[in-house]
């Protein structure tokens, strides 16, 4: 700028000076002053022309090189003074005529020796070119870049060789991962064991599992993990070694064996151990003991063993009926060939209602005889009949006389001979031979 500081002079003596304008500022009558690096005229004299050059209006201090606005950092609110930080020979011809901006301001790459003086771009310390090429591509970050990484060694995959960012989720998907390894690098989940790493998704995402393991499938939405060929944790795996199937759920609770390997008996949270090869199994407890079934046992009788076709008929009773729906051996009747129930209460144990009064019967038959008409008449208190004929005795075979007990010594002597001579005779009547009873 012409002769003296900042490339400014005045028209020599030699023109003419009223061809030049007169100074803007108020009160001053000096011609323009002339810019000789661009041949150009500033609308202030020397004295009062801002040494940025002929683009700036503002006049000066006399004893400033720049005005107010060319003077400070240009980012707004900032202080910093051109020359304390520049010095006294600099031109903003060097920087093309641009705003000047601080070192906290400006673009911090130097090329070849020489300072970039563009502004920084937003949320970087360099400007909008040179971020492209130095600072760290994790976005929000003003960091640069590790060495001939595109990013920073805070956001750089810490796994060897790898040149990714580190994964970024939202936190509360971040549970669980590693925040120093990118997507590619995530470990496993599944067990601290498992040194594999995650699968992702197309999105990148990783999920928490490698190729070898596998989130249960479990139908109540289960957060644990399946391995191998099976589709559920041990948690909802059946128990029985080898099968691969879900636990069973009853009544919201989870058993330890699948719908295969546990007890068909409704609530029985058994192993299905019991023999027989019908389907579904049940366990010993719940399995009829009957060798070749394997039915369920009746519900009537929870101490039963059988089922209700091989349980006895009667319900309070434990043994193996003898035919399907009948009797055991302790409650059927004893007659051969027939199974149904014994009569209670009977004078004859172990038969049933139609063979006890088949005996009946049969005494009354053997025991009953008519013999022919007598004139006589039968005395009062006698043991024949009008027709001279014996009355059947009324009693069976060994039963006994119930009569009331005396309290005198010798009325009870008296009724217990007495008493004892009628069963006496019973037994000696029917004792007696039949085959002339008709003569």
């Amino acid at each position: 700028m012409g002769s003296g500081k900042g490339g400014s002079s005045w028209v020599s003596k030699n023109s003419s000076s009223k061809s030049l304008p007169e100074c803007y500022e108020k009160k001053c009558h000096h011609p323009v002053a002339k810019f000789l690096s661009s041949q150009e005229y500033s609308i202030h004299c020397d004295k009062h022309a801002c040494k940025f050059g002929a683009g700036c209006r503002d006049s000066k201090r006399s004893r400033a090189k720049f005005c107010a606005h060319h003077s400070m950092c240009a980012m707004p609110n900032c202080g910093t003074k051109v020359l304390d930080v520049e010095g006294g020979g600099f031109l903003y011809s060097n920087i093309g005529h641009k705003k000047w901006f601080c070192r906290d301001h400006s673009c911090k790459v130097k090329v070849k020796d020489r300072q970039c003086y563009e502004p920084r771009h937003e949320n970087s310390q360099y400007c909008e070119e040179h971020s492209k090429e130095f600072q760290c591509k994790m976005p929000k970050c003003d960091s640069d870049r590790d060495g001939s990484e595109r990013y920073c060694k805070k956001h750089h995959c810490e796994v060897d060789n790898c040149h990714r960012r580190i994964l970024k989720l939202p936190d509360d998907e971040m549970d669980g991962r590693d925040k120093k390894r990118c997507y590619q690098h995530q470990r496993c989940e599944a067990s601290r064991e498992c040194k594999s790493y995650s699968l992702w998704d197309s999105k990148k995402i990783p999920t928490k599992l490698c190729a070898n393991h596998f989130k249960c499938q479990f139908l109540h939405g289960c957060n644990g993990f399946a391995q191998g060929d099976s589709r559920f944790c041990t948690d909802h795996e059946c128990d029985q070694s080898g099968c691969l199937q879900p636990r069973d759920a009853h009544n919201s609770l989870t058993m330890r064996w699948c719908h295969m390997h546990l007890c068909s008996a409704p609530g029985c949270p058994d192993f299905a151990n019991g023999h027989g090869h019908a389907y579904p199994q049940k366990c010993f407890r719940h399995t009829c003991q009957r060798g070749d079934c394997a039915e369920i046992v009746q519900d009537s009788n929870p101490n039963s063993r059988f089922c209700q076709t091989h349980a006895c008929a009667d319900s309070a009773c434990t043994n193996e009926s003898t035919i399907p729906g009948g009797y055991c051996f302790a409650h059927a009747c004893i007659t051969p060939g027939c199974r149904a129930p014994q009569e209670r209460g009977s004078p004859f144990p172990g038969l049933c209602t139609r063979h006890v009064e088949e005996i009946i019967e049969q005494q009354q038959q053997h025991y009953h005889h008519t013999a022919t008409r007598s004139g006589t008449t039968s005395r009062s208190g006698s043991r024949t009949s009008s027709h001279d004929s014996r009355r059947i005795p009324r009693s069976f075979r060994h039963q006994h006389y119930h009569y009331p007990t005396y309290q005198a010594p010798v009325q009870a002597s008296e009724a217990d001979r007495r008493y004892e001579s009628y069963d006496n005779l019973d037994d000696h009547y029917q004792r007696m031979p039949r085959s002339r009873w008709y003569d």
